[in-house]
């Protein structure tokens, strides 16, 4: 999403909205009203009181909705806000960008190390519209385990955290309690995102609320070799 130094929000500066929505990011199962208007007051420097038309604005612009469970979140709106930068990239590198992703991909699902092969790769956004220059791509990557759940499964993630140790490259806290299972996964990720800034990857579900305007980037072959 693309902001301006000076641009308002809700009737505030949009770097102070930011910060709000960033804050709420963090929380990823949402956060009570009364926690929200809390962080409002704080980022705005306004009294309790007043938080309550600035949140119903935001609600309203697409920025925040309530979940399933009554709380609080981010919309994929106000996650774009939250990750919006003033630095702009121009086009032609974005799209030279995108084209690194699909080729690492590729590498991925034609090699032998990671448990995961990439599925699919949507883009949505303003990757989609005709702007010249872009804050970020966004991105939802759907990854599928390489073999079906089983004992090849488990060989292959075996030997799979048997390198990844050797190399000591995994963060501690992916090593403590249930958070092992996820760095494989996350694994995938880094590779596919390589050195590059730009990406802002998103989960699956989160193509239902960009509404259809999304773009099919990759597919995996139906090979048998994966």
């Amino acid at each position: 999403m693309k902001i301006e130094k000076g641009q308002l929000i809700a009737g505030y500066p949009s770097l102070k909205i930011r910060a709000i929505l960033k804050e709420c990011q963090r929380m990823e199962s949402g956060i009570s009203f009364e926690y929200l208007s809390e962080i409002v007051a704080k980022h705005l420097e306004i009294h309790s009181l007043e938080t309550n038309a600035v949140i119903t604005t935001l609600i309203e612009e697409g920025f925040i909705h309530k979940n399933e469970h009554g709380w609080h979140e981010n919309t994929i709106q106000g996650n774009s806000l939250a990750m919006s930068k003033l630095r702009r990239i121009p086009r032609k590198k974005a799209i030279a960008e995108v084209e690194g992703l699909l080729r690492r991909a590729a590498e991925v699902n034609k090699g032998k190390y990671y448990p995961h092969v990439v599925q699919k790769i949507e883009v949505f956004g303003s990757y989609l519209t005709a702007s010249e220059d872009l804050g970020d791509v966004d991105v939802i990557v759907t990854l599928t385990m390489r073999y079906p759940a089983g004992h090849q499964q488990s060989e292959f993630l075996e030997e799979f955290w048997k390198k990844e140790l050797k190399k000591k490259g995994v963060p501690n806290y992916f090593l403590q309690s249930w958070y092992h299972i996820l760095w494989p996964e996350e694994c995938v990720n880094r590779f596919l995102k390589g050195r590059a800034r730009i990406f802002e990857f998103h989960q699956p579900q989160d193509a239902q609320a960009a509404q259809g305007n999304i773009k099919v980037i990759f597919e995996r072959e139906n090979d048998s070799t994966f």
